[in-house]
């Protein structure tokens, strides 16, 4: 479980950083 959210909170933070690369 706690390596699900682990990976879904890397997942996200990586869409984050590529829409602000997107933005910029």
């Amino acid at each position: 479980m706690m390596l699900r959210t682990t990976a879904l909170v890397t997942v996200l933070a990586f869409l984050v950083a590529s829409a602000g690369a997107f933005n910029t």
